[in-house]
């Protein structure tokens, strides 16, 4: 599995469009699962189309946005600006109630306090 994360930069509209067709349609893939997370203000029918025309998965930050397409979900936890935020134990229970719906998740925290984070995270799983 890789993950392809595009700036905010890289707007929605068409010339963004054949660009990721081009990339995706040029490289090897063979069984590797290609995970896109597109930043910025993409439109949800732009995200559900390219993922499915071009055989992706949309990557989200699940407490922001919902994931539109693909076999399984990933999930990233950026921890907000500057990645400093510590999820509170009422968030890390509506991700678990998030990761229920999905029978196949991956679930990144990419903040300062992603050790104990995910700990407390996991820690859910015993009280289930």
């Amino acid at each position: 599995m890789v993950l392809f994360q595009t700036p905010a930069s890289f707007a929605d509209g068409p010339e963004s469009w054949r660009n990721l067709a081009s990339f995706f349609g040029a490289i090897e893939r063979g069984t590797m699962a290609c995970v896109w997370e597109p930043r910025g203000n993409w439109q949800e029918e732009s995200i559900r189309s390219l993922c499915r025309d071009l055989n992706l998965v949309h990557g989200v930050a699940p407490l922001e946005r919902v994931p539109l397409w693909g076999d399984f979900g990933y999930f990233r936890l950026h921890g907000g600006r500057r990645y400093q935020h510590v999820y509170t134990d009422e968030e890390l229970k509506h991700l678990w109630s998030l990761c229920q719906e999905t029978p196949e998740i991956y679930c990144l925290f990419n903040n300062r306090s992603m050790f104990t984070d995910a700990q407390r995270f996991l820690a859910l799983w015993g009280q289930s």
